[in-house]
């Protein structure tokens, strides 16, 4: 693949309007900083302040409101810029990267020709943009040590967000030791067990008491079927529908013991364990439902929930 050598790369002008004011995200625990114009803020599925490990993690910005993040099994609906944090125990380039490792993410693979050789932060990088199914793609691909970070935006069709994403991508800045040691420190959740959060939903459901069920709950919750269809949303949409549930008669039952673990043929639920519960809607035939059990580090928190069919 021909690699052309440029200063400033071009995007589309498409223009969206001009911000008025930013905050700055910054992430000791991925090593970044990005400029966000407002109301742009961190989605419900980013990595946050988790700790960097050996596997592929992500932050992701959005522009929609939190009661607005849901999205189903076709992905995610809204327009979208995230930094990627990928192993590069090789220490590839950003350019054998694409030509002999494992092209980065969707964004890269998609972009086709148009990618150009850059300078991101006083390092090298590969900067690409094109169109493709997911819609306009702009975004850069740099190596930091044994880790190759992407940081890419996707602006859907029509597309309204372009400026705002652009600037966010090349407002990208990688932190120095004593920029993270400088970063306020993560205030970390104390330990809790699965058997701890099932009592707290057998709990909670008791007493009607969604305030209990939101501390139960991580920033994102997976709502599904078994066999059928998997979406998901940002915890504070999925408390919302469940107090509107509950002020419509809905009531749930849960078996806070035992609590189970999913065979390991259901892949895509490694990972995760869960405690049966029974929901019944006025008028409708009870419901049989995992209440979906994930931990982070050694604190397990309420997921999701996936309904049995019968």
């Amino acid at each position: 693949m021909p690699i052309e050598t440029v200063v400033v790369a071009t995007v589309a002008p498409v223009a969206s309007p001009t911000p008025t004011s930013s905050t700055v995200y910054a992430s000791a625990a991925l090593g970044y900083r990005v400029e966000l114009p407002r109301p742009w803020r961190l989605a419900c599925q980013s990595n946050g302040e988790r700790p960097l490990g050996e596997a592929a993690v992500a932050d992701f910005f959005t522009v929609v409101p939190e009661v607005s993040e849901r999205w189903g099994d076709t992905g995610y609906p809204f327009d979208v810029v995230y930094v990627s944090v990928r192993p590069n125990p090789d220490r590839l380039t950003a350019d054998e990267w694409i030509t002999r490792g494992p092209l980065g993410g969707c964004c890269v693979a998609g972009a086709g020709p148009h990618i150009v050789a850059s300078t991101v932060d006083g390092r090298a990088a590969l900067m690409f943009s094109g169109s493709g199914a997911s819609g306009e793609m702009f975004g850069v691909v740099l190596p930091s040590g044994d880790r190759m970070y992407e940081v890419s935006s996707v602006a859907l069709q029509p597309p309204m967000n372009v400026a705002a994403m652009t600037a966010i991508v090349r407002s990208f800045h990688f932190l120095t030791e004593a920029d993270r040691s400088a970063l306020p420190r993560a205030t970390l959740a104390p330990a809790r067990s699965a058997e701890q959060v099932a009592d707290g939903l057998a709990a909670g459901f008791n007493l009607r008491d969604n305030g209990a069920l939101a501390s139960q709950l991580g920033r994102c919750v997976t709502v599904g079927a078994h066999g059928g269809g998997v979406g998901a949303q940002a915890s504070a949409t999925f408390i919302e529908d469940l107090r509107r549930e509950t002020e419509t008669g809905l009531t749930v039952t849960v078996a806070p013991r035992p609590v189970l673990d999913y065979p390991p043929d259901f892949v895509w639920l490694s990972g995760l364990r869960y405690v049966r519960s029974i929901w019944t809607r006025p008028g409708q035939r009870p419901e049989t439902v995992d209440l979906l059990l994930r931990a982070e580090g050694d604190r397990w928190y309420w997921a999701g929930t996936l309904t049995r069919v019968p």
